[in-house]
């Protein structure tokens, strides 16, 4: 965070930070992996902003969020079941018998902004209120499967928000 003051009532400041992050993995052969292998998400918000001093007793802030976020998940594909359901020829052994892989990844650029007051009541007394805008991401990347059995498919899925 920086903020530096540009006249007597008027201040600049920048925040950079990761508001959300997380990663979880888990093994190849665990029990919930037709829901989670791996899953990563990260964000990084840049803040810049403004404030201005009004008298002695009122200040009021406003800034613009741009926030990066890029996200990749993974998970186990039953492709066993899959190819059950299909009828025909057992290819694979059933259930749980030819596991593939499925994965998304992708990256979103997303805007908001955040606005803030502070009142002075006396010299001991203040009262701030502040409001921060919801942030959406519309992500676009890539989804691949492969692995598994007759129903397996690999390579790539679908580029940007269509699928096939």
């Amino acid at each position: 965070a920086y903020s530096r003051q540009i006249s007597d009532d008027t201040w600049l400041g920048l925040t950079i930070n990761v508001p959300f992050g997380l990663t979880t993995e888990y093994n190849d052969g665990w029990v919930g992996r037709y829901h989670a292998l791996k899953s990563e998400l990260m964000t990084v918000n840049i803040n810049p902003m403004v404030a201005r001093k009004f008298g002695d007793r009122l200040t009021i802030g406003a800034g613009i969020s741009a926030q990066y976020l890029d996200a990749e998940l993974t998970n186990a594909i039953d492709y066993g079941s899959i190819d059950a359901a299909l009828g025909g020829p057992p290819v694979t052994a059933g259930p749980g018998s030819a596991d593939g892989e499925g994965s998304v990844a992708g990256d979103s650029w997303g805007w908001g902004f955040n606005l803030g007051l502070l009142y002075a009541f006396s010299e001991r007394t203040r009262l701030g209120l502040q409001y921060r805008s919801e942030i959406d991401h519309e992500v676009e990347g890539d989804a691949e499967f492969g692995g598994g059995g007759r129903s397996a498919v690999s390579g790539k899925i679908f580029q940007g928000t269509g699928t096939r």
